[in-house]
């Protein structure tokens, strides 16, 4: 016991909470299992340190917390409360965010000797959709939807947490330039045969969704995308849930992402790619080739939302791939399960599901309940989103409003 003090002495938590044990960590910090010290209720704390090191990466977290007190909903991980080092507001440089706690996540499930039955599936994939809805319906979307950002309850429920690169958007977005990610690939310091995208005001990073759950037009730098990306996320996951059926994958060393891309031309393209005949480097791995190979190449009607000529190009440059047969992939499943698949991986993001289509697709029409498919009535829109933060006192006093209010 007396190591565990140690490990975490630093942390001021008021005397509220103790420390457990760690649970996870990353550039940001780290975050742990504690438990109230009177009520015994087991939550995980997310600390964040070296907050003012990096005006974008405090501007991040400062929307993650402004996000996550908004943010009020059963599939919406809470926010219970926010600690400062011994309450100095004047000069701390790290917060703590007390969150409910789940035992595992989608991500861990994935990893486990656990099957699931289709049925369980659905009911997963639902509580994820009334998540989307209720934040998309808040104007927020989350933009880095993957198996890690869903926390899994005992009772079979699903909540959508860490919303990090999460954004509220009034309109419609523009692609920009913008520094890595956790858990993102390194941007190139050039874009060979694409056009970097104007700095416009939304400012809206192009480096969003892990890699093996990004939407084709985040992968073509496309200027104006939408809350569908987070369609094409759920849909990415909804296949790895598919494999979770034992009739799929009886070991869990089976279960894979369905599109495994190594490297994702022009975000973070592969430095030792082989140069094609129209002089794009991509290799047999590349994430868009990964997507091809299984959903097939998409017809001259579905390239009518790409406005850059060169992303055009590149893409037209790839090979001709056949569309796989999903039935024969995931034979166990039903023809509506396949049937939703196709809709949310749909290329041509206009063509693509819209989160009420899904909603009311007949897969979940057994176990639909329109009642707990709550809305916000109002966009939620922060004044610091439309304002530069240029200093380290501005970004401070935005905190300090944020956790005081």
């Amino acid at each position: 016991m007396d190591s565990l003090v140690n490990d975490f002495r630093d942390w001021d938590l008021k005397g509220k909470y103790k420390i457990e044990k760690e649970i996870g960590a990353g550039s940001y910090g780290s975050v742990v299992r504690a438990r109230h010290a009177v009520t015994g209720q087991v939550v995980a704390v997310k600390r964040v340190t070296n907050l003012f090191d990096d005006l974008v990466d405090g501007k991040r977290t400062l929307r993650e917390l402004a996000l996550l007190k908004r943010l009020k909903h059963p599939n919406i991980v809470n926010l219970i409360e926010v600690f400062v080092p011994n309450d100095d507001f004047a000069n701390f440089t790290e917060i703590s965010m007390v969150l409910e706690c789940a035992p595992s996540d989608l991500k861990k499930v994935f990893k486990s000797k656990a099957h699931l039955s289709l049925e369980s599936i659905v009911l997963i994939t639902y509580n994820m959709l009334v998540g989307l809805k209720y934040i998309h319906s808040a104007g927020v979307w989350h933009r880095d939807l993957k198996p890690a950002n869903v926390l899994m309850f005992d009772n079979g429920q699903a909540k959508l947490c860490d919303f990090g690169l999460a954004r509220s958007v009034e309109t419609a977005p523009v692609l920009t330039e913008s520094k890595t990610i956790e858990n993102a690939d390194t941007l190139p310091k050039a874009r060979p045969g694409l056009k970097k995208a104007s700095k416009l005001k939304n400012n809206l990073t192009s480096h969003v969704v892990t890699r093996w759950y990004r939407a084709p037009e985040v992968i073509l730098v496309e200027k104006n995308y939408n809350q569908k990306i987070d369609v094409w996320s759920l849909g990415c996951i909804f296949t790895e849930l598919l494999l979770m059926m034992k009739e799929h994958t009886d070991s869990p060393l089976e279960r894979k992402p369905f599109f495994p891309g190594h490297s994702c031309f022009p975000l973070s393209p592969d430095s030792n790619a082989k140069l094609q005949k129209s002089g794009f480097p991509v290799d047999s791995a590349d994430q868009l080739i990964m997507i091809l190979k299984k959903m097939g190449t998409p017809g001259p009607g579905d390239l009518e939302f790409i406005t850059d000529e060169k992303a055009l190009a590149y893409l037209k440059s790839m090979p001709q791939y056949p569309k796989s047969n999903l039935s024969k992939i995931f034979h166990a499943a039903s023809q509506e399960a396949i049937n939703f698949i196709e809709g949310c991986l749909t290329f041509n993001p206009h063509k693509r599901l819209s989160i009420d289509e899904c909603l009311a697709h007949p897969l979940f029409a057994a176990i639909r309940n329109p009642s707990v498919e709550k809305v916000e009535h109002q966009k939620l829109i922060f004044d610091f989103e439309s304002d530069e933060i240029r200093t380290v006192k501005q970004l401070r006093e935005l905190f300090v409003k944020e956790i005081k209010s």
